[in-house]
C-alpha cells in the first residue's frame, strides 16, 4: 500500500539527502504540498538544477501552491516568525487539498 501521509514543506534550503528522501517518498505515494520556490538550494546555499527540482516539483503526488498565503507562510518560517492568520489559512488549504 502507498505511504499516502500529506506534509507540507515550505523550506527554500534543502539538502541534497533529503531532497532524494522527498523525492523517493512522493514517487512511493506519498504527497507533499509546497510553494514554488521548495528546494531551490541545497544546505549550503548552492542553487539547485532545476531539471532535479522539476522532476520532484510535477510529480503526481505533490501540489504546489503558487499564492499569497503560501508564500506568506513559507516567509514566515523562513525568519522565524509565524504568522498565526496565515498559519490557520494555510492549515485550511492543506487540510481541503488532501481530501
Amino acid at each position: 500500500m502507498p505511504n499516502t501521509t500529506s506534509s507540507s514543506l515550505p523550506k527554500l534550503h534543502i539538502s541534497d539527502r533529503d531532497f532524494t528522501a522527498l523525492l523517493n517518498y512522493v514517487e512511493s505515494g506519498g504527497r507533499l504540498i509546497v510553494t514554488k520556490k521548495f528546494g531551490l538550494y541545497d544546505d549550503l546555499g548552492n542553487k539547485r538544477d532545476e531539471d532535479v527540482r522539476q522532476k520532484l516539483l510535477s510529480s503526481a503526488g505533490v501540489t504546489v501552491i503558487d499564492n499569497w498565503i503560501g508564500l506568506r507562510f513559507e516567509n514566515a518560517l523562513e525568519n522565524k516568525v509565524i504568522n498565526n492568520a496565515a498559519l490557520s489559512k494555510m492549515r485550511r488549504i492543506v487540510k481541503k487539498l488532501i481530501r
